[in-house]
C-alpha cells in the first residue's frame, strides 16, 4: 500500500497538486522507499506519535483484541512499529489538538514551498 500511495502522490505532484497521504507506516525502510519514489524534494514526512498507553486508551476494544491475539500483526502490539528517527515534522498527538497539528502542517508545507 506504501509503495503505491507513493506513485500516485508521485503522479499528482506531477500535475502539480499536494497529496496529502496518512498511513501507518511501520518500517523504516518503506519510508524511505516513499520519499524516493516521491522525489525527496516533494517529500513531507509528518510523524503523528503518541504513546502505545494513549492510542490504547483512546482506542481500547482495538488494543484489547490485539493483545488477545484477535488481531494479528498489530504494528506497536503484536508487530513492530520502527518510528521515524529524523521526520521532517513530529506531532505529539497526545499533547496537541487536531487545530494545533493542523496548523504545523500546513505551516510545514509553506515553508517546503518557500524552498522551490
Amino acid at each position: 500500500n506504501i509503495r503505491r500511495a507513493a506513485e500516485v502522490a508521485r503522479l499528482l505532484n506531477d500535475a502539480g497538486l499536494i497529496a496529502i497521504c496518512s498511513f501507518l507506516s511501520p518500517y523504516a525502510d518503506d519510508r524511505v522507499r516513499a520519499r524516493e519514489t516521491v522525489g525527496a524534494e516533494s517529500f513531507v514526512e509528518v510523524y503523528l506519535s503518541a504513546p502505545v498507553e494513549v492510542c490504547s486508551e483512546r482506542k481500547p476494544e482495538v488494543y484489547e483484541r490485539a493483545r488477545s491475539g484477535e488481531i494479528s500483526h498489530f504494528s506497536g502490539v503484536t508487530a513492530p512499529y520502527e518510528p521515524p528517527e529524523t521526520p521532517d515534522l513530529e506531532l505529539g498527538t497526545h499533547e496537541l489538538s487536531v487545530e494545533e497539528c493542523v496548523e504545523r502542517i500546513v505551516a510545514a508545507l509553506g515553508d517546503a514551498a518557500a524552498l522551490d
